[in-house]
């Protein structure tokens, strides 16, 4: 089997511009599904969590969707998982986003913080929306083949993950005197908090890159 043909799905549990994410893996490419089915999560090779929205209405539609056992047994069994936006964000133990304690898939230790709390610029617009630079990237890691500092990726949120490890951070990205985590990495786990597939060209090649990969 060709790398191009391996089994990707894109996790559909009702948030998120699903069709966007699918068109931008299908013009690399490869081909890919959008699914909430057990049995096609089970059998795929890449499962990829988008997402638009809270961090509370995303672990409560996992779970209506009964799709979270399935995801985190994925992850420790070593499947390749990509998050996107709020996907990535729902990795993590728990948010400042919800008012209740409402907990994560807890693949990785750490916590999703608002901007707006932690920004020294009480002038600064939150959401974050629109393109960022990288102030840095581990270019150790082939996910950043062909991608540099100064390549541009597109962002919308108003909250971002603050891992327990500083080494999962692979990138990171600056919006006036915060440092945002825009790439994060856990073994076989990988988040990209801005999307890749509003991201033009070096978006694309972000994609490309990770579904190369055997491991992140």
């Amino acid at each position: 089997m060709s790398d191009k043909n391996k089994k990707i799905v894109i996790i559909d549990y009702e948030l998120g511009n699903l069709l966007s994410l699918k068109r931008a893996i299908e013009f690399i490419g490869y081909n890919v599904v959008i699914s909430n089915s057990m049995n096609v999560i089970n059998n795929s090779e890449v499962i990829i969590l988008p997402g638009v929205g809270s961090f509370e209405r995303g672990m409560k539609n996992i779970r209506k969707n009964n799709l979270e056992k399935t995801i985190i047994k994925s992850a420790k069994n070593g499947k390749k998982i990509l998050g996107i936006c709020l996907g990535m964000q729902l990795f993590f133990n728990e948010s400042e986003e919800s008012t209740k304690k409402i907990t994560g898939l807890n693949l990785i230790d750490g916590k999703i913080l608002s901007i707006k709390n932690k920004l020294k610029n009480k002038h600064a617009k939150v959401p974050h929306i629109g393109w960022g630079t990288f102030n840095y990237i581990n270019k150790k890691n082939k996910l950043f083949n062909k991608i540099n500092e100064k390549d541009y990726t597109y962002f919308v949120h108003s909250y971002y993950a603050s891992p327990k490890e500083k080494q999962n951070v692979l990138a990171s990205t600056k919006y006036f005197t915060l440092t945002i985590p825009s790439v994060i990495n856990s073994q076989n786990i990988t988040g990209f908090q801005f999307h890749p597939e509003k991201s033009g060209n070096k978006g694309l090649e972000l994609l490309k890159n990770y579904l190369y990969q055997k491991n992140a």
